[in-house]
């Protein structure tokens, strides 16, 4: 549905509804301090929570097709978030303005973003889409850094260790 509900083991009730969005809510990620949460939806906005009050803080516009998915940089200043139409928005979260806008696949075909992830050094940004790729992106920089490929796996999800080794998940074709 268009809300956003946390939960508490405790109860058996959600704790708090963040209601905002105009369509499906399709992906969240807390804030490393742990008072905000973002949230992504097919409406094309991100909307970033006050957890404590439920308060929309940020309302963050620059997507043309839904989001798919989102990641707070290391030190909580950068939000990283990738959509169906292959692009990924780098957003300054102090601001609220969007500061780079990077595309995946090739121009003439945008394939969807599956999963984000900073580095901790927060100086790269890796990606991976349907088209069984996954590009490591500069910050601040208009160039793919390097990119990876897997025979015919998309990869579903990827997270940096704490030493800045990408670690990947994909479902198993033994085509």
């Amino acid at each position: 549905d268009k809300t956003v509900r946390l939960w508490n083991f405790d109860y058996q009730q959600p704790i708090r509804l963040y209601a905002g969005h105009l369509s499906d809510v399709d992906c969240v990620q807390f804030h490393p301090n742990g008072t905000l949460l973002s949230s992504g939806s097919s409406d094309k906005h991100i909307r970033i929570w006050d957890l404590a009050s439920g308060n929309c803080v940020r309302l963050l516009v620059g997507h043309d097709r839904g989001i798919t998915s989102l990641a707070f940089s290391k030190n909580g200043s950068l939000l990283a978030s990738g959509d169906l139409g292959g692009n990924v928005c780098l957003w300054d979260i102090a601001e609220g303005k969007l500061i780079h806008k990077y595309q995946t696949g090739t121009s003439t075909r945008p394939v969807p973003v599956l999963c984000i992830d900073f580095s901790h050094d927060d100086k790269n940004v890796a990606v991976s889409s349907t088209d069984n790729r996954i590009g490591i992106y500069s910050i601040g920089k208009d160039f793919r850094v390097t990119e990876y490929f897997t025979k015919n796996t998309p990869i579903y999800s990827l997270r940096f260790t704490p030493r800045d080794i990408l670690m990947c998940a994909g479902p198993y074709n033994p085509e």
